[in-house]
């Protein structure tokens, strides 16, 4: 008896994931088309404002915001890890040694004149 509640359960349990896994992708692929719509809108309305047809100004505000959030939406857990991988970067660098930050500083703010000396020095 033990079998088939089991077996059940396990049904039931691979339905679920299957229909989360569903609405996942119907959630993606609706965020994607608002995304598409949102990008479509705010070129058009670029456009608009290019040709000098400021008429719709308040809407070009609209659609702007909603393209910003529909970009925040889509790549957000992207900019969240790439800014939480710098802080701790920087975290690491100002808490450990700040040195290996200001050499590094030193040398892209001289780049020009290291070049030109490493150059006469070739020659």
């Amino acid at each position: 008896m033990a079998k088939p509640e089991n077996e059940k359960k396990v049904s039931e349990e691979t339905t679920e994931k299957q229909s989360n896994k569903d609405r996942v992708e119907d959630v993606k692929k609706t965020a994607q088309e608002s995304a598409k719509n949102a990008l479509d809108s705010t070129k058009k309305a670029y456009d608009d404002a290019k040709q000098g047809n400021w008429t719709n100004l308040f809407e070009t505000v609209l659609l702007v915001i909603i393209f910003l959030i529909a970009l925040r939406v889509i790549f957000g857990s992207i900019f969240n890890d790439a800014f939480k991988y710098l802080g701790d970067l920087l975290m690491a660098a100002v808490t450990k040694s700040p040195w290996p930050i200001v050499f590094t500083g030193f040398i892209i703010y001289y780049r020009d004149e290291i070049r030109d000396l490493l150059n006469r020095l070739g020659r």
